[in-house]
Order: C-alpha cells, then structure tokens, then sequence
C-alpha cells in the first residue's frame, strides 16, 4: 500500500501491491473439452467448474452452444468463489462435432468465457474394437517395430485397463506402428475414437495417428494427429480423443498409431 511496514537500521523497507481488481475476472477449469464418443441417441456429461478472481459478483445470464451440446447453467458467483457446469452431449445422428460453449456474461469482466467441446457419435453399424481376445494383435492387426526395441504388447503390469482385460501397450516404443486392418470408411464425417492411459504425470509419451489408402508399410502412412508429450491429468488416469476423418471419407484405409517416443506405460 506504499506505507513503510518495516524499519531495520534506519533503512524502510516498502510494499507495494496493486489494487485489488474492481470487475469479476472468469477462470475455466479447462479450455477445451472432449466428451468422448456415445452411440447415436445415448448421452454423455462433463462438469466444468467456474472461479470468479475478481473483486466484484460474477453474473452469468446464460451459456449458449450449438447442438450436440447443451448447458443450462447460470448464475451469479461472489469474489473468490466458484461453480460447477453440467455439460451434456447428446447426438441423434452419427459424426465428429466440434462447437465453442459461450458463458454470458452481464456488465463488464476479464478472462475466458468460452471453452471449445468435440465428441463423436457412432451408429449400431460402427466397427468397435477392444485386445482382450487370445491372440495380439488382433486378427488384421499388424505391427511394425521400426527400431527393434521394444513395441506394442498386452502387458499391463503398470496401469489397469479402461474397460475389459487387456489394452495395447507401447511403452517404450521409439519407432513403433500398431496398424488397423483395412477399414472402409462410410461417406459423410468419419472418425476414429480411442482412449489413451498413462501410469505418471512425470513421464512424457508421443504418439500421431497415421492413415494410409495403398498399404501397410511406415513409408505409405500419412499425419492426420499429433499428440506430442502427453500426459496424464493423474497418474493412471484415462483420456479419450477422438481424430476427424472425413478428409478420407468414402475410401479404404489402414490407420496407424505410431508411438515415436516412449518414458511410461
């Protein structure tokens, strides 16, 4: 406050803060969501939690986005304090869907008020696929271990899996394909949802998803996604994403998982 609050040896040592903020200042827990992919007609839900930093009330009139998605929250929110929105998807037709979720806001504030959403919708004809058969990897599946280390395995002696018995692992892997079996995509906005788990946040995994339409050597796969360094919110925690298509739509192709840099499970 510029006032001298202590003296030591006749020398004042001064503080100075700055003034403490007069709007509302709005904090979203994340700025960007994905809600995982549903089949055609289920739903699925997430929570976002809103913190007001500011020094005055926080008065959110309503939250507006685009179906699939729907929110109803408002509310108003005091200084320091915080609330939690419902997000929920709920497709009633198959595809990829990506909208920005907008909080309105009354009066003047600073910060984020939006918060990007994607999630997938897959009808009853949609090719699912899971490892916990006897055989890995699965029938159609291949594997190309580039570097001769380590590569992809069932083992799960660090992390349990998502659901079922058995996930692909790669940990270790540097140079590493784990290649789907020829798929035909259907027209429209075709995607591929996965979900990825990881045993610390204190070891990093590099990873991109590769399609090819002519075969199943590294050389004939192209980058649709890269997900560089990636960590997990929590240790063990599991996280889906979801990879949009439909630059591919209507042709036959593989897709790769390519594991180019591995510190964990």
């Amino acid at each position: 406050n510029g006032v001298p609050q202590k003296v030591y040896d006749g020398e004042a040592i001064q503080f100075i803060a700055p003034p403490a903020p007069t709007d509302p200042i709005i904090e979203l827990s994340e700025e960007s969501s994905n809600l995982g992919s549903v089949l055609v007609g289920e739903s699925q839900t997430h929570d976002i939690t809103i913190t007001n930093t500011g020094g005055a009330d926080l008065v959110i009139t309503d939250a507006t986005v685009a179906a699939p998605f729907s929110t109803t929250f408002s509310g108003t929110i005091a200084p320091f304090g915080s609330a939690v929105a419902t997000i929920s998807f709920d497709p009633t037709t198959a595809g990829y869907f990506n909208e920005t979720l907008t909080f309105n806001i009354a009066g003047t504030f600073t910060g984020t008020n939006t918060i990007a959403l994607t999630g997938a919708a897959y009808s009853s004809d949609y090719v699912l696929e899971d490892f916990d058969g006897a055989v890995f990897p699965p029938t159609g599946w291949s594997i190309v271990d580039v570097d001769g280390g380590s590569a992809w395995n069932p083992d799960l002696s660090y992390i349990d899996p998502y659901s079922g018995t058995v996930s692909a692992e790669g940990m270790g892997c540097n140079n590493d394909y784990l290649i789907t079996p020829l798929l035909v995509l259907p027209a429209g906005s075709p995607f591929i949802s996965f979900w990825v788990g990881q045993e610390s946040i204190s070891y990093e995994n590099s990873f991109e998803v590769m399609v090819s339409t002519t075969g199943t050597d590294p050389a004939d796969f192209i980058q649709v996604a890269d997900f560089p360094s990636t960590v997990p919110p929590s240790a063990g925690a599991w996280t889906p994403f979801t990879v949009d298509l439909t630059s591919y739509a209507g042709q036959d192709v593989h897709v790769a998982f390519h594991v180019y840099y591995s510190e964990s499970a």
